[in-house]
C-alpha cells in the first residue's frame, strides 16, 4: 500500500493575476477547494501564505471562517509558509526570519492556528534555511527532484542537515505527479494516460498533488492562456480524488502524520558547491530565475536590498518590512502584469532613502580631479602597466582591455593570487585558451554576438592620496559602451573594480571574471564562502567533478544561459585555502551582482574561476531589458597566518 499525501497552494500574488480579479478567484477556485474538504470527505492539505490569507479575507471573510473551521475540526490540514512567496537563498535572513514571523503572526490571528510543517517557497532550497525555519516548524517541504545528493526507492521522509549541524525533517514534494494530476485536469492526457504513469509508480511514498489552485476553472492569462478553459474542471478533480480514496492500493495522510514515518538513520546534505542551492522541476529552472532573469530582476533585487539597507537601522518599522517582503515576492520576478510592475516600482520608491546611500559609492567614476604626475613605482611599456610597493603588485594588460595580468600580496606570497593564465599553461590542449582576469562578457540580444572587451583601448591612469585610478572606455556594438575602473589603494592590498554600461541590447552580461593561480592555492583545502539566506555563511569545499554555473541548460523554446549560482545575499563571497582568503564585496545599492563558480580539473592542475552576473535569460524574459548598468566590487586580502 502507498503512503499518499496531496497540497493545493494558494498564491492570491499570482504574477498574471490581477488584484481586481481575486473576487472571481475566490469564488471560482478557493470555495471549490473547501467545498472539496467539507462535502467530499478527502484527506488533503491547504497551504497559502500570510498576505493570501489577508488579501482573502478582506474580499470574503467567510472563506477565512470555513477554513478555520475545517482546521478546527481536522478535516484540513493547513500547511504555512510566511507572510510572501520570498526565495529565501536569495535574500537577506533578517528577511527570511521576519516573513517567517510575520506570517505565523497572521496563521493565528485569521485561523487561532500556528502551522507546523511549511512549504518552502518556490521549493528554493540552501542549506542556510535549515536553521531559519527551525525556528518557526517542526518540518519543511521540498521537491525531491533536481538535487543530485538525494537518492531513494521510495521518497519516504528524511533528516536534511548542514555543515553547522543543523537538522530538520523534510517531506518530499514531487513535480512530476503534479504536472502529471495538471494535464490530466486540463485534457491534455486521458485518464488511461494517467493510469499508465500511476501504475509504473513504484516508491512507497506519493504525492499526488502539490502546486497551485488558481489555474483550475480558472486562467491566470486569460484568452492568451497556453490552454483553453474547459467547465467542470473541479467536478473532474473531485471524481479523480473520489477513485484514489476508493483505491485500497492508497492511504491518505496529513503531511504532519508523515514525521511518523520519518527515516532517521539517514541523513542528507542535499547541497554542494556544484549544487549550491535547489529548486522544484526540471534543469531548466534555477535560482537565477528570480535573481537575474525576468523583467528587470537585477533591478527588482538592487532596489529591495537599497530599500533593506535603508530601513534596517530604524526602529518600530515593522510596516515597512512587511511591505518589503511583499516586494520580494517570487511573482513580481516571473510573468508580472504591467499594472504590477509599476506598482513595484511605486512601493519600494516609498521605502528607500536615497540621501542616506549617497555615501556608500565611494570613489566610483568620481569627476573630481586626479594628479597624473609624480606616480611613485608605476612604470610601463608597450603592452603592461606595472606597479609594485611593499605591499602589493599590480601588472594590467592594455592591450586585452585592461585587465589584470598579476596581482600579489606579498604579506601572502611571492606568487600571483589571481591574473592571466596564459595558453599552455595546463599543457595539454594546443587549442587552450588564454583565461583572463578582471574582463567581462555579454551577448548581444538581437544578433547573438559576444562581446568580452578584450581589445586595445586607450588607458588613463591617475592618483588620488592613496588611490591608483585607471580608466578605460571600450564601444561594444552599435551605442553601446562600457566605462571600466580598476582602483588600487597603495596602503593594503585592496581593489575596487567599476563599471558602467550604456545602451545595452543582451542576453546575458557576466562582470569581473576573477581567474585564480592553481599554484598559489591547496587544492584540498580550497573553498568558497557565501550567505545563501542564512545569519551566517555556507562554506563549500571543491569537488573532483567539473562544473560552472554559467553552462546554458537545454531547453526546447527558450534560451537558458545558466544552472545555478552562488548568491551571496550580504553581498560578499570568499574564495581562500588554510593560510589566506580573497574577500569580493559587491556594492548591492549600485547593483545586485550575482556569483557564479567556474571549476575544471586539469592534469596535475585546475582551473578555478569566479565571475558575477548581471542579467540570464530564461523563459520569464520579455523584450524589457536594463540598457544601463552601474557596478563595483571591492576585492580585500586576508591573510590567515
Amino acid at each position: 500500500m502507498k503512503t499518499s499525501y496531496s497540497l493545493f497552494h494558494i498564491n492570491t500574488s499570482f504574477s498574471s493575476i490581477e488584484k481586481k480579479n481575486l473576487k472571481k478567484v475566490i469564488e471560482r477556485c478557493y470555495w471549490p477547494l473547501l467545498n472539496l474538504v467539507e462535502k467530499g470527505g478527502f484527506k488533503f492539505s491547504i497551504e497559502a501564505s500570510g498576505k493570501s490569507l489577508n488579501d482573502i479575507y478582506s474580499l470574503d471573510p467567510q472563506w477565512i471562517s470555513k477554513l478555520k473551521k475545517l482546521i478546527k475540526t481536522k478535516k484540513c490540514e493547513f500547511i504555512g509558509s510566511g507572510f510572501a512567496q520570498i526565495i529565501g537563498p536569495g535574500v537577506p535572513y533578517d528577511i527570511n526570519y521576519k516573513n517567517l514571523l510575520y506570517g505565523n503572526e497572521i496563521y493565528k490571528k485569521l485561523l487561532s492556528y500556528t502551522p507546523k510543517i511549511a512549504l518552502i517557497n518556490e521549493q528554493a532550497f540552501s542549506n542556510s534555511l535549515i536553521g531559519i525555519y527551525k525556528k518557526f516548524y517542526k518540518a519543511i517541504i521540498i521537491d525531491h527532484l533536481n538535487h543530485p545528493n538525494f537518492e531513494s526507492d521510495t521518497q519516504e521522509p528524511q533528516i536534511l542537515i548542514d555543515e553547522k549541524g543543523n537538522s530538520i525533517p523534510v517531506i518530499w514534494s514531487n513535480s512530476i505527479s503534479f504536472q502529471r494530476f495538471q494535464r490530466y485536469i486540463f485534457g491534455d492526457i486521458n485518464y488511461g494516460d494517467y493510469l499508465d504513469y500511476l501504475q509504473n509508480y513504484k516508491k512507497k511514498f506519493f504525492c499526488l498533488y502539490s502546486s497551485d489552485v488558481e489555474i483550475f476553472d480558472y486562467r491566470p492569462k486569460g484568452k492568451k492562456s497556453e490552454r483553453p478553459l474547459y467547465n467542470d474542471e473541479w467536478k473532474k478533480i473531485s471524481n479523480l480524488l473520489r477513485i484514489f480514496k476508493n483505491n485500497k492500493n492508497h492511504q491518505f495522510f496529513f503531511f504532519i502524520n508523515l514525521l511518523k514515518k520519518i527515516n532517521y538513520k539517514k541523513k542528507i546534505n542535499l547541497t554542494s558547491i556544484i549544487s549550491p542551492t535547489i529548486v522544484k522541476k526540471q534543469k531548466k529552472y534555477n535560482i537565477n530565475r528570480w535573481l537575474l532573469a525576468g523583467q528587470n530582476n537585477l533591478e527588482l533585487n538592487t532596489l529591495c536590498h537599497r530599500a533593506f539597507n535603508s530601513i534596517k537601522s530604524k526602529k518600530n518599522s515593522k510596516k515597512n518590512y512587511l511591505k518589503l517582503c511583499e516586494l520580494w515576492g517570487s511573482d513580481f520576478r516571473t510573468f508580472p502584469t504591467k499594472k504590477k510592475v509599476s506598482n513595484f516600482y511605486h512601493e519600494i520608491d516609498k521605502l528607500i532613502n536615497s540621501s542616506e546611500l549617497k555615501n556608500k559609492n565611494f570613489l566610483f567614476f568620481t569627476k573630481k580631479k586626479y594628479s597624473k604626475k609624480n606616480i611613485i613605482n608605476l612604470s610601463e611599456n608597450e603592452n603592461y602597466l606595472y606597479y609594485q610597493n611593499s605591499r602589493c603588485s599590480l601588472t594590467l594588460n592594455k592591450k586585452k582591455g585592461l585587465t589584470i595580468d598579476s596581482f600579489v600580496s606579498n604579506s601572502t606570497s611571492k606568487e600571483k593570487l589571481f591574473g592571466a593564465i596564459k595558453q599552455g599553461f595546463f599543457n595539454n590542449s594546443v587549442f587552450e585558451s588564454d583565461f583572463f582576469t578582471s574582463h567581462y562578457t555579454l551577448l548581444n540580444k538581437k544578433n547573438l554576438k559576444r562581446f568580452s572587451g578584450l581589445e586595445e583601448n586607450k588607458v588613463n591612469y591617475f592618483s588620488k592620496k592613496n588611490f591608483l585610478i585607471f580608466r578605460v572606455l571600450h564601444k561594444i556594438d552599435n551605442k553601446a559602451q562600457c566605462d571600466k575602473e580598476i582602483i588600487l589603494n597603495k596602503d593594503k592590498p585592496e581593489l575596487i573594480v567599476n563599471y558602467r554600461f550604456k545602451n545595452l541590447i543582451s542576453s546575458y552580461l557576466r562582470l569581473n571574471f576573477i581567474t585564480f593561480n592553481p599554484e598559489n592555492f591547496d587544492k584540498k583545502k580550497i573553498f568558497i564562502e557565501s550567505h545563501l539566506g542564512g545569519k551566517k555563511p555556507e562554506r563549500f569545499y571543491l569537488k573532483d567533478k567539473n562544473f560552472n554555473h554559467g553552462s546554458f541548460v537545454e531547453n526546447v523554446g527558450s534560451l537558458v544561459t545558466t544552472n545555478n549560482s552562488i548568491s551571496a545575499t550580504n553581498g560578499k563571497i570568499i574564495v581562500g585555502d588554510n593560510k589566506k582568503e580573497i574577500h569580493f564585496t559587491i556594492n548591492q545599492n549600485l547593483s545586485c551582482l550575482v556569483p557564479m563558480i567556474e571549476y575544471e580539473k586539469k592534469k596535475n592542475s585546475y582551473l578555478l574561476r569566479l565571475f558575477f552576473s548581471a542579467k540570464e535569460s530564461d523563459e520569464t524574459n520579455s523584450e524589457v531589458f536594463f540598457k544601463n548598468l552601474d557596478a563595483s566590487i571591492k576585492i580585500n586580502i586576508k591573510n590567515k597566518l
